[in-house]
């Protein structure tokens, strides 16, 4: 933080009310604003459709103007062309599901001090297959998937790799771009039963569905499958515990031909664990919600695959906070 004291002053006051911009994007979603202002409304016409009062729909109209995320024409106000792109549903790169899943995660954040006390999660189990919550958590994570996969499809480097095992693939986005970068490559996607019958059926394009394959289950208990010349694993290892990834890296190892490649995506910290900071931020949103999670360093995550056998490996940068970690057999 900075020398100057009011500039850390500032920050540190920055950081206080920094959860109300984020109550009032929320809040705006769930009532369905964006949609409506697909075409432009003033705050009568907003309040009438979401319910609210006149005067709450303009101080909120304000805000999200001021935010970035209206336009504001005297009294008419419309979505900026982010909330359009990411905040209205059917488009490509809709995030609604993503920002449901985090809303739902609001209440268990207020129990952190009471979880940094226990050390136990605030949530117990997984989420219920086919529940809102769990519908919501597996369309929210291939929402982000699919904004960053075309970047880690490009830092992959694939090329000449024949059959890729996506292990933890939810709905696909990571092994879709696989695909449509490389038209050699077969693809078997594997997650749990009814995430995988869900991507199944939604890879339905003539020129990806003979190239893909797929198997269900649990990876730390059942059959990988084998020969496979490439291993992708995407923002895994921080739900397990260390020796559940000790073991996941082992069997992944047994799993893979000779000379092939692990890439392991993830929000890995950099060896002093002093940053990234919403990697430090995320692991504690996995105390929360794991019983042993956490987000790991590069260090120990090189330090795991060298023992399951595998030599070498590069990290590369994926952008703000990701980072892609290749190795070989």
């Amino acid at each position: 933080m900075s020398g100057n004291p009011e500039e850390a002053a500032r920050r540190i006051l920055d950081l206080a009310e920094a959860f109300k911009a984020s109550r009032l994007l929320f809040a705006a979603q769930e009532a369905g604003v964006f949609p409506f202002l697909e075409t432009e409304h003033n705050a009568g016409e907003v309040a009438r459709a979401t319910g609210w009062s006149v005067r709450g729909a303009g101080l909120m109209l304000d805000a999200l103007a001021a935010l970035g995320l209206l336009e504001k024409h005297g009294a008419g106000y419309r979505n900026s062309p982010a909330a359009s792109a990411h905040l209205v549903p059917e488009r490509p790169e809709y995030l609604g599901h993503f920002l449901d899943h985090t809303r739902r995660t609001w209440p268990r954040w207020e129990r952190l001090p009471e979880v940094l006390r226990t050390g136990i999660s605030a949530k117990q189990g997984r989420h219920r297959a086919l529940s809102d919550e769990w519908r919501d958590y597996v369309l929210g994570m291939d929402e982000v998937a699919r904004l960053n996969a075309p970047a880690v499809a490009a830092a992959a480097g694939l090329h000449g790799k024949r059959h890729l095992l996506d292990l933890g693939s939810g709905l696909g986005a990571y092994g879709r771009a696989f695909l449509e970068a490389h038209p050699e490559l077969r693809v078997t996607f594997f997650d749990l039963r009814h995430v995988i019958a869900w991507a199944r059926d939604r890879m339905n394009r003539p020129d990806l569905a003979p190239r893909c394959a797929w198997l269900a289950g649990d990876f730390l208990k059942d059959e990988l499958g084998h020969g496979y010349d490439a291993i992708f694993i995407a923002n895994v290892l921080h739900t397990l515990n260390e020796e559940e990834n000790r073991a996941l890296l082992r069997r992944c190892f047994h799993a893979l031909q000779p000379g092939g490649r692990l890439l392991i995506k993830d929000f890995l910290l950099d060896p002093g664990k002093t940053g990234p900071v919403p990697s430090l931020l995320f692991s504690l949103h996995i105390l929360l919600h794991t019983e042993g999670g956490r987000c790991y360093s590069e260090a120990e995550v090189a330090a795991w695959t060298r023992e399951a056998g595998f030599r070498g490996g590069e990290f590369k940068s994926l952008g703000r906070v990701a980072k892609l970690w290749t190795t070989a057999k």
